[in-house]
């Protein structure tokens, strides 16, 4: 278990804190899902990266890491219920994983674009753009 072993470091319990004083909202705080984890090791496994890569980004990169993944919250977000009526859930330990996967994979040349056809997203090459301003916009 790749992911679990990464969601008990110090530095992501750290940013898990971080995200929760950013965001105004708890985070990490419901019990893990054994499904969520081996999901992010399936992610991870696509991508060409471990665990190891995602702690040293929180660590080397903690405030760019952090703006993308509050970025990328406040982007992608609905009002409670939203156009398809989904509820906000509380975000999950495991949340920041997918995000900080895709900020690894958008300082490589096309790492990125393979990703997400790997994993059959939707209308990649739109999403690709926008994660790409957003990635742009976490250094400032």
């Amino acid at each position: 278990m790749i992911s679990s072993n990464l969601i008990n470091q110090p530095a992501y319990l750290n940013l898990l804190d971080t995200l929760q004083q950013r965001l105004g909202q708890p985070v990490g705080k419901t019990p893990l899902e054994q499904g969520l984890t081996d999901f992010y090791d399936h992610c991870l496994a696509l991508a060409g990266l471990d665990a190891g890569t995602l702690l040293a980004l929180i660590q080397q990169q903690p405030q760019a890491t952090q703006n993308y993944i509050c970025a990328k919250l406040d982007a992608f977000s609905e009002p409670e219920g939203g156009e398809d009526n989904i509820v906000d859930e509380p975000l999950p330990s495991t949340m920041p994983l997918g995000h900080l996967i895709e900020f690894a994979l958008l300082g490589q040349d096309d790492g990125i674009a393979k990703y997400l056809e790997q994993l059959r997203m939707p209308k990649t090459r739109q999403y690709q753009k926008q994660i790409g301003e957003l990635f742009a916009g976490c250094f400032a």
